[in-house]
């Protein structure tokens, strides 16, 4: 299965991932922070790259689970934090459409970032535990 280019694809896919999250983490919990500032200090106008941040996170998820994602050991962990982020995002929605600032600040730092962090940590084990490693990682 080493030279299998459908598992490297994936591999590749997967490490973009986790790339990706190890560049938003931080910046998401920053936004998040701000959230709690003065209004006039408040980040509404960056909402739409939070949200380009997550349709990004789910769309790689949607094409990994299209193309064998679950022929990884931990995929079902996957789903499910991924799951478990779509139904934290729906109440960041309801909170962003309250214009409730406290309320977007806590369900980033809270909820979402938690579960943020949870998938990455999944991924991570994922690439440590099952992706061929090669000299480009």
């Amino acid at each position: 299965m080493h030279n299998n280019p459908i598992k490297s694809q994936l591999d590749e896919v997967i490490i973009s991932l986790e790339q990706y999250l190890n560049r938003s983490l931080p910046v998401i919990k920053d936004l998040a922070d701000r959230f709690y500032k003065s209004v006039d200090l408040q980040p509404w106008g960056e909402l739409p790259q939070l949200t380009e941040a997550f349709l990004w996170i789910f769309q790689v998820f949607e094409t990994l689970a299209q193309a064998g994602g679950s022929s990884y050991a931990d995929w079902k962990n996957v789903e499910q934090v991924m799951s478990e982020i779509s139904r934290e995002l729906q109440a960041l929605n309801d909170a962003i459409s309250d214009n409730d600032p406290v309320a977007v600040g806590d369900i980033v730092n809270y909820e979402v970032l938690p579960k943020l962090e949870e998938l990455h940590s999944v991924i991570s084990a994922i690439i440590k535990h099952e992706v061929a490693q090669n000299e480009a990682y």
